[in-house]
Protein backbone atom coordinates (compact mmCIF):
# COMPACT_ATOMS: atom_id res chain seq x y z
CA UNK A 1 0.00 0.00 0.00
CA UNK A 2 1.03 3.31 -0.88
CA UNK A 3 2.23 5.75 1.60
CA UNK A 4 1.53 9.59 1.29
CA UNK A 5 3.00 12.43 3.47
CA UNK A 6 0.17 14.51 5.00
CA UNK A 7 0.72 17.60 2.90
CA UNK A 8 0.21 15.81 0.06
CA UNK A 9 -2.95 14.34 0.89
CA UNK A 10 -4.00 17.83 2.07
CA UNK A 11 -2.64 19.92 -0.94
CA UNK A 12 -4.18 17.15 -3.82
CA UNK A 13 -7.62 17.82 -1.89
CA UNK A 14 -7.43 21.63 -1.40
CA UNK A 15 -6.92 21.19 -5.52
CA UNK A 16 -9.73 19.19 -5.94
CA UNK A 17 -12.48 21.59 -3.75
CA UNK A 18 -10.91 24.69 -5.84
CA UNK A 19 -11.61 23.37 -8.86
CA UNK A 20 -14.94 22.11 -7.61
CA UNK A 21 -15.63 25.42 -5.95
CA UNK A 22 -14.22 27.19 -9.83
CA UNK A 23 -16.48 25.32 -11.70
CA UNK A 24 -19.97 25.45 -9.80
CA UNK A 25 -21.18 28.43 -11.32
CA UNK A 26 -21.29 26.62 -14.45
CA UNK A 27 -23.64 24.36 -13.17
CA UNK A 28 -25.90 27.04 -11.28
CA UNK A 29 -28.66 28.83 -13.06
CA UNK A 30 -28.34 32.42 -14.08
CA UNK A 31 -30.01 33.84 -10.87
CA UNK A 32 -27.98 31.46 -9.12
CA UNK A 33 -24.92 32.50 -11.42
CA UNK A 34 -25.49 36.31 -10.73
CA UNK A 35 -25.55 35.78 -7.02
CA UNK A 36 -22.64 34.14 -6.94
CA UNK A 37 -20.89 36.54 -9.02
CA UNK A 38 -21.93 39.34 -7.17
CA UNK A 39 -21.19 37.67 -3.62
CA UNK A 40 -17.84 36.02 -4.18
CA UNK A 41 -16.20 37.24 -7.49
CA UNK A 42 -16.51 33.83 -8.80
CA UNK A 43 -17.49 33.89 -12.67
CA UNK A 44 -18.77 30.84 -14.63
CA UNK A 45 -16.14 29.97 -17.29
CA UNK A 46 -16.17 30.73 -20.74
CA UNK A 47 -16.96 28.10 -23.12
CA UNK A 48 -15.24 27.05 -26.17
CA UNK A 49 -16.86 26.77 -29.18
CA UNK A 50 -16.65 22.64 -29.15
CA UNK A 51 -18.77 22.92 -25.66
CA UNK A 52 -21.51 26.01 -26.78
CA UNK A 53 -22.46 23.51 -29.47
CA UNK A 54 -19.78 23.66 -32.56
CA UNK A 55 -18.91 26.18 -34.78
CA UNK A 56 -20.63 27.03 -37.92
CA UNK A 57 -18.74 28.07 -41.47
CA UNK A 58 -20.08 30.34 -43.85
CA UNK A 59 -18.42 29.90 -47.45
CA UNK A 60 -18.87 31.98 -50.02
CA UNK A 61 -18.06 32.01 -53.92
CA UNK A 62 -17.42 35.26 -55.51
CA UNK A 63 -18.50 34.27 -59.10
CA UNK A 64 -17.28 37.32 -61.21
CA UNK A 65 -13.31 36.25 -59.43
CA UNK A 66 -13.91 32.54 -60.17
CA UNK A 67 -15.59 32.96 -64.05
CA UNK A 68 -12.21 35.27 -64.51
CA UNK A 69 -10.06 32.85 -63.48
CA UNK A 70 -12.02 30.34 -65.56
CA UNK A 71 -11.94 32.52 -68.69
CA UNK A 72 -8.02 32.75 -68.12
CA UNK A 73 -7.70 29.49 -67.85
CA UNK A 74 -9.25 28.25 -70.61
CA UNK A 75 -7.63 31.02 -72.93
CA UNK A 76 -4.24 29.91 -71.89
CA UNK A 77 -5.45 26.31 -72.98
CA UNK A 78 -6.88 27.23 -76.19
CA UNK A 79 -3.70 29.24 -76.98
CA UNK A 80 -1.67 26.02 -76.21
CA UNK A 81 -4.20 23.79 -78.13
CA UNK A 82 -3.67 25.36 -80.77
CA UNK A 83 -0.11 26.18 -80.63
CA UNK A 84 0.46 22.18 -80.63
CA UNK A 85 -1.50 22.15 -83.75
CA UNK A 86 -0.10 24.75 -85.76
CA UNK A 87 -3.02 26.17 -86.33
CA UNK A 88 -3.01 30.42 -86.74
CA UNK A 89 -5.31 32.24 -84.81
CA UNK A 90 -6.25 35.68 -83.83
CA UNK A 91 -8.79 37.49 -81.88
CA UNK A 92 -8.73 35.86 -78.54
CA UNK A 93 -11.22 37.21 -76.75
CA UNK A 94 -12.56 37.42 -73.27
CA UNK A 95 -16.57 38.09 -73.46
CA UNK A 96 -19.80 38.06 -71.10
CA UNK A 97 -19.76 34.39 -71.82
CA UNK A 98 -16.66 33.01 -72.25
CA UNK A 99 -14.02 33.03 -74.57
CA UNK A 100 -14.02 33.71 -78.19
CA UNK A 101 -11.03 32.61 -80.86
CA UNK A 102 -10.55 33.23 -84.91
CA UNK A 103 -8.67 31.19 -86.76
CA UNK A 104 -6.37 32.74 -89.70
CA UNK A 105 -7.86 29.99 -91.87
CA UNK A 106 -11.28 29.05 -92.69
CA UNK A 107 -9.91 25.11 -93.57
CA UNK A 108 -8.32 24.85 -89.98
CA UNK A 109 -11.34 24.63 -88.50
CA UNK A 110 -11.64 20.97 -89.04
CA UNK A 111 -8.54 20.66 -87.54
CA UNK A 112 -9.42 22.86 -84.50
CA UNK A 113 -12.45 21.21 -83.63
CA UNK A 114 -11.16 18.06 -82.36
CA UNK A 115 -8.27 19.76 -80.34
CA UNK A 116 -10.49 21.98 -79.06
CA UNK A 117 -12.67 19.44 -78.29
CA UNK A 118 -10.37 17.80 -75.81
CA UNK A 119 -10.69 20.16 -73.62
CA UNK A 120 -13.75 19.33 -72.78
CA UNK A 121 -13.70 17.19 -70.20
CA UNK A 122 -16.60 16.37 -67.61
CA UNK A 123 -16.17 17.51 -63.99
CA UNK A 124 -18.02 15.70 -61.12
CA UNK A 125 -17.64 15.94 -56.64
CA UNK A 126 -15.55 12.58 -56.57
CA UNK A 127 -16.34 8.43 -55.97
CA UNK A 128 -19.43 9.66 -53.73
CA UNK A 129 -20.90 12.40 -55.99
CA UNK A 130 -24.61 12.28 -56.79
CA UNK A 131 -25.08 14.27 -59.49
CA UNK A 132 -24.05 13.99 -62.83
CA UNK A 133 -20.67 15.28 -63.93
CA UNK A 134 -20.66 18.27 -66.21
CA UNK A 135 -18.46 20.42 -68.39
CA UNK A 136 -17.37 23.74 -67.42
CA UNK A 137 -17.81 24.75 -71.37
CA UNK A 138 -19.64 24.21 -74.13
CA UNK A 139 -17.81 24.31 -77.44
CA UNK A 140 -19.47 26.37 -80.57
CA UNK A 141 -18.59 27.17 -83.74
CA UNK A 142 -20.12 30.04 -85.58
CA UNK A 143 -19.15 30.41 -89.15
CA UNK A 144 -16.49 29.04 -90.87
CA UNK A 145 -13.56 29.55 -88.10
CA UNK A 146 -14.72 31.34 -84.71
CA UNK A 147 -15.18 29.46 -81.94
CA UNK A 148 -16.47 30.19 -78.83
CA UNK A 149 -16.01 28.61 -75.26
CA UNK A 150 -19.02 29.67 -73.61
CA UNK A 151 -18.59 29.12 -69.48
CA UNK A 152 -21.64 26.97 -68.60
CA UNK A 153 -23.47 28.06 -65.16
CA UNK A 154 -24.64 24.93 -63.40
CA UNK A 155 -25.64 26.51 -60.15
Amino acid sequence: MFHYSRWRVLLSLGAVVLALVLALPNVLTSDHQKFVSDKFGIHPMTLGLDLQGGSNILMEVDQKDLTDKVQQQLMGDIRSVLREQKIGYSGLNKNDVGVSVTLNKPEDADRAAPALQKLLQPVDSGILSVGTAVNLFALNQNGLHAFRAAIERTC
